[in-house]
């Protein structure tokens, strides 16, 4: 109300100790591939290609001295058909999953694939473009081929 404020500064001297991945302060990124980038499939049955990485953005406007992050090997995932991720447990990063069921798509329908990453201090990714990716359902025709056989007397 017009009169002096106060504002106090506290300056450490000591170091705190390194940069451990248990507490760094950003969230891992990555992405998500079906069948490596196609557009369409004619299999409910796809490969999920996967890269992830948790060593921060400068870009974010934070110090450009990231302390360490979480090792790939040590990074979890959780993979989904549907954004919410419901009943959607965590498990190691994997660079590739082989025989990702696309559920209930009919053909000539898109379907969709999300991912999260989780590093060891708990921070998770959030969804967005480059962590989900799109393949038509384009399933193969069925033909059916009659035949009359005829006996002859």
């Amino acid at each position: 109300s017009g009169g002096p404020s106060r504002v106090t500064v506290m300056v450490v001297s000591e170091p705190t100790g390194p940069a451990k991945a248990s507490n760094v302060p950003y969230a891992p990124g990555g992405s998500v591939l079906i069948n490596g980038g196609d557009e369409t499939t004619d299999s409910l049955k796809v490969t999920l290609t996967l890269s992830a990485d948790d060593s921060g953005d400068e870009s974010d406007g934070g110090p450009s001295d990231n302390p360490p992050g979480t090792p790939l090997n040590e990074l979890e995932m959780r993979l989904s058909n549907t954004p919410d991720f419901s009943g959607v447990g965590w498990r190691p990063f994997q660079a590739t999953v082989n025989n990702w069921d696309l559920g209930d798509v009919e053909p000539g329908e898109t379907a969709t694939v999300y991912v999260q990453f989780r590093d060891k201090a708990g921070n998770v990714s959030q969804s967005g473009m480059g962590q989900m990716d799109t393949i038509l359902y384009d399933a193969p025709t069925e033909w059916l081929l009659y035949m009359s056989v005829v006996a002859k007397p």
